[in-house]
């Protein structure tokens, strides 16, 4: 049942049946007096709702207040900023113009009603932002059926949220203009909110993507071009499905003589989604562009997403061109790189990049483009050959070490599992623990089946090791996203060394990080360890804060304590062929043969 769409109705029934009564403080003046309070409320709201969004939410850790951050931000301004009017007006108004019961009774409606959709268009609006599946109460303003493409297709049967938008950005070019002018700054504000919740989610909607980041947790690092005919821009030389259909937000397809903007985004930990990988789609960075003579501004949707297909460091291009795209970050690190596509006609000029919400500015080195490809076989050559990411300053492919000193490298023979004896694929926390879900939460992000997706913690062993606890209230596993597998090394057992662990030793150097090394020359950092010295256990799992030093970092094994484990965590891709273990690049462990994971 569409509920929402019934609310906005019964609410605008409502206002100018209570404005046109004969009660006490109501008619046609009361109601003008109203509308009027209305419009300078609804003009601070909108003035204030990107400052307070960035001064008390975004620019800090608030948790969960970001979820609902841009909702209040504009619906408390506008509710503050009526009420203080109201109180003025009716402090130095204090008597009603008298006028006819038909003219009270058609003036309170028509100001009433005219009230009543500012007030309703505001709360839509503000409603419209929060983190919120894409319907919402049986409403579902954008759709992405045509080809990938969002469009913004079905209006609320009274269409307050467009009508509110429309009349405030009229006014930002007038009566409230401001060197921030709504429709230039923020044009169509009641499409975006709907584009800020195209993000990840749960099968069951239980769980979804943040739909705002705080200014610091990305950075637009260069900015590249494919200038050619719009019939090339709209191909590729790696897509079966060649040329892309592609549309604006209203449904009409791009046309005239256009150019492919392109720009490279490295998220940092704290855009991070609480799977555990950064997830971006193309309606989530938006590109804002404006005319010639500034007076008109519009957003145009991602046409393509360049990011890794593999730990590997193969990039790929991901058209949109196929409903709710989502591509995800693979492998661990303390970021995560992924470049946007956009057609955009010559007669407009990029100015901001709107990521997840905030505004990153197009000025100084990204004003204009860094690489300027003449046709996209080109463009996509960049691509294969990692050029396109490297040469606009990030390193694709994480870790490569180059001239592996093999001389101490202890060969790990294979026990009957025909895996290196003590490497173990599994994302279970090792010895069997099990934390109490109220405990882990202390120390760990959850994802929904309460696997650990980040953090670290110490607990007694007796906790762990606790078995009244129900199955369903433990922690025993660890969140891995897509493709990804975890891979524990265990060093010791009950201060047994084993022969990864004297491999280790066998190092002179160990103020070097440690890595499984694959067979392509990829380096796989380590994320974690479980470390117990039989009385308390440590548990630490940061893919976005890796270990720098295997000296530093990891707990070091005493001759003196008899019941040490250790077991080092690391992240790999499922496709990977193991060969060894290091401590930076000097090879401590090799493998009798490759190993995949299983």
């Amino acid at each position: 049942m569409p509920m929402f769409n019934i609310i906005i109705v019964l609410a605008l029934i409502a206002a100018p049946i209570m404005w046109a009564s004969k009660a006490k403080g109501y008619g046609m003046f009361s109601a003008m007096l109203n509308l009027f309070c209305c419009i300078v409320a609804g003009g601070i709201a909108f003035a204030l709702w990107e400052p307070l969004l960035y001064a008390f939410v975004l620019n800090k850790d608030q948790g969960a207040l970001r979820d609902i951050g841009s909702t209040a931000c504009l619906l408390i301004p506008y509710i503050v900023s009526l009420f203080v009017l109201r109180m003025i007006v009716d402090t130095f108004v204090k008597a009603n113009l008298k006028f006819s019961d038909a003219a009270n009774f058609v003036g309170g409606m028509v100001f009433g009603l005219a009230a009543g959709v500012i007030t309703t268009g505001i709360t839509a609006v503000a409603f419209s932002n929060l983190r919120l599946p894409d319907e919402i109460l049986g409403y579902q303003a954008l759709t992405d059926e045509e080809a990938g493409n969002f469009v913004y297709k079905n209006t609320l049967w009274v269409p307050v949220d467009v009508m509110t938008v429309r009349f405030y950005e009229t006014l930002s070019l007038g009566g409230f203009a401001t060197e921030n002018a709504l429709a230039l700054h923020m044009p169509s504000a009641h499409i975006q909110a709907a584009l800020n919740r195209a993000v990840v989610r749960s099968e069951d909607d239980r769980r979804v993507g943040y739909t705002h980041i705080a200014p610091d947790a990305a950075k637009v690092v260069g900015r590249y071009e494919v200038d050619a005919s719009l019939d090339a821009l709209r191909t590729d030389t790696m897509s079966l499905n060649s040329p892309q259909q592609i549309l604006d937000i209203n449904g009409e397809p791009i046309t005239g003589d256009s150019t492919l903007h392109g720009f490279l985004v490295e998220f940092l930990p704290n855009a991070m989604e609480g799977s555990g990988q950064w997830v971006v789609g193309p309606g989530q960075v938006r590109l804002l562009c404006r005319n010639a003579d500034n007076t008109q501004a519009k957003s145009f949707n991602a046409i393509a997403i360049v990011a890794e297909s593999d730990t590997k460091g193969i990039l790929a291009r991901y058209p949109a061109n196929s409903r709710n795209l989502l591509i995800g970050s693979v492998g661990a690190g303390k970021s995560a790189a992924f470049a946007f596509e956009y057609i955009v006609p010559k007669i407009w000029t990029p100015t901001e990049l709107i990521i997840r919400g905030t505004r990153f500015p197009l000025s100084g080195e990204l004003a204009s483009p860094k690489l300027v490809f003449d046709s996209v076989v080109k463009r996509d050559s960049a691509i294969l050959t990692r050029d396109l990411f490297e040469e606009l300053g990030v390193k694709v492919g994480g870790v490569t070490i180059g001239n592996i000193d093999e001389s101490l490298a202890i060969s790990i023979p294979f026990d009957n599992r025909q895996m290196p004896a003590g490497l173990t694929y599994t994302s279970q926390i090792p010895y069997g623990f099990n934390i109490p879900v109220t405990d882990a939460r202390s120390a760990f992000l959850l994802d929904e089946e309460n696997k650990i997706i980040n953090g670290d913690g110490e607990f007694t062993n007796e906790l762990l090791t606790n078995r009244e606890t129900a199955r369903s209230l433990r922690v025993n596993n660890i969140s891995t996203p897509g493709d990804v597998r975890v891979v524990q090394i265990s060093l010791a057992r009950t201060s047994q060394t084993t022969e990864f662990g004297q491999a280790m030793n066998n190092i002179p150097d160990k103020d070097k990080p440690p890595y499984l090394i694959a067979s392509d020359g990829r380096a796989f950092p380590c994320v974690g360890y479980v470390y117990t010295d039989g009385i308390t256990t440590n548990i630490r799992f940061k893919p976005d804060d890796l270990i720098d030093s295997y000296q530093r970092d990891v707990p070091q094994l005493s001759v003196s304590k008899r019941e040490e484990s250790l077991t080092l965590i690391f992240l790999v891709n499922s496709d990977s062929k193991l060969t060894g273990l290091s401590i930076g690049n000097v090879k401590a462990a090799s493998f009798p043969r490759e190993v995949t994971p299983q």
